[in-house]
């Protein structure tokens, strides 16, 4: 039963296949043929409907769009680029606050001034004159009233006093004739040359000094520095010798 069941789709089958071929053989050949050329006319418009398309293949919607790859939002852009907001500013690297500022650097305050002890009248004619001190009595000074001390160590009118010595006790020197006033002796005023070629006053024979301590006119803290420092008499001497 089950092979009778089996067979009968092929029989079936089998049996249309000759009915087909029965009326292909009887003349209606020529109809079916036509009836095949009219799909196939049908048809190939339609293959190129898909072929011809150009909504695919055409489109420049995707592949001339410009939207992504001419864009220059980011690529011309000069917000970043160009910008000279940090980097050819002036307000830090040209800024010259401070740097050539010579308020400081250059100011001869107190540097180059001579107004202090440790002028030697250069570009004057010394003046010798006698003043009156409240502790040691009459005593010489220039005209400004600074006390001149003479050297034990020097030898008649030579100095012996050079370098750091110079340094701490500056000679008194002139470019002019020294000249004695207000109860000093002229005849006791005279000049020697140092080593360094300048001229130095000296009074009764001795060379005269200053002493750079001395801030004041009036001011006598150099003498008996050391036993070999001393203020000067009227007389030319030592005080206190």
């Amino acid at each position: 039963m089950r092979r009778m069941l089996l067979l009968l789709p092929l029989l079936i089958a089998l049996l249309l296949v000759v009915a087909a071929c029965n009326q292909s053989e009887g003349g209606g050949g020529a109809a079916p043929a036509a009836a095949t050329d009219t799909p196939a006319a049908a048809i190939e418009p339609t293959a190129t409907e898909a072929v011809t398309s150009t909504e695919e293949t055409t489109s420049t919607e995707e592949m001339t769009s410009t939207e992504g790859m001419t864009s220059t939002e980011g690529m011309t852009s000069t917000e970043e680029m160009t910008s000279t907001e940090g980097m050819t500013g002036t307000e830090e690297m040209t800024s010259t606050e401070g740097m050539t500022s010579t308020e400081g650097m250059t100011s001869t305050e107190g540097m180059t001034s001579t107004e202090g002890m440790t002028s030697t009248g250069a570009g004057e004619a010394i003046v010798i004159i006698v003043t009156n001190n409240p502790e040691y009595g009459d005593i010489l000074t220039d005209s400004q009233g600074r006390a001149v001390y003479l050297f034990t160590k020097d030898t008649g009118d030579t100095s012996t006093c050079t370098g750091s010595c110079a340094e701490n006790w500056p000679p008194v020197t002139t470019t002019g004739e020294p000249t004695a006033s207000s109860g000093a002796d002229q005849s006791l005023v005279g000049t020697t040359t140092r080593d360094d070629g300048t001229t130095q006053v000296t009074y009764n024979g001795h060379p005269l000094y200053y002493y750079a301590k001395d801030q004041n006119p009036g001011d006598t803290t150099g003498h008996e520095v050391g036993d070999v420092w001393y203020l000067i008499t009227v007389e030319g001497n030592q005080v206190g010798g």
